[in-house]
């Protein structure tokens, strides 16, 4: 997919950011070197009209902001609609977590319910997944965004 479908698809379906999206965007904010062709791309996603985020993932990135960053992460994050989290997303992620042991997948690192319950919300609200990491094609059905490394993903069946 390239950079121009993909900013057509946040404008008119739900799409969930990653934390590794608003990270990598805050951090070129502040950067004094020169990515502008990334941050040209993150700057058009950030702009998108149903960009969302998940209450994890809100909290997941307040928790790691220093007194610093803490005020502009919350400039970025106020221009996201926020799902939270229902019983719903927790069926579909005890699901998806099965689903993944019984195919001999072992979850890693510390955050990895966080991505299981992102990926509920694939299920759940009808929208898509920009991640930066490659856990959510264990999960859904993604493909590479040209131009950056970055994935799209939607559900795949179960």
């Amino acid at each position: 997919m390239n950079v121009d479908e993909f900013i057509n698809l946040c404008d008119s379906s739900y799409v969930i950011l990653d934390t590794s999206i608003i990270l990598d965007y805050t951090r070129l904010l502040k950067s004094r070197k020169s990515y502008e062709q990334k941050m040209e791309i993150l700057s058009r996603i950030m702009n998108c009209n149903k960009k969302t985020i998940s209450s994890l993932i809100y909290e997941e990135i307040l928790a790691g902001a220093s007194q610093n960053e803490d005020e502009l992460k919350r400039k970025i994050l106020y221009s996201f609609e926020i799902f939270n989290i229902s019983v719903n997303e927790a069926e579909v992620a005890s699901h998806l977590e099965r689903e993944l042991k019984d195919r001999g997948c072992k979850p890693k690192g510390e955050n990895w319910r966080i991505d299981l319950f992102t990926a509920a919300f694939v299920y759940t609200q009808q929208c898509y997944i920009l991640a930066k990491d490659r856990d959510f094609t264990k999960i859904l059905n993604c493909e590479k965004l040209d131009e950056v490394e970055y994935y799209v993903c939607k559900r795949s069946e179960f």
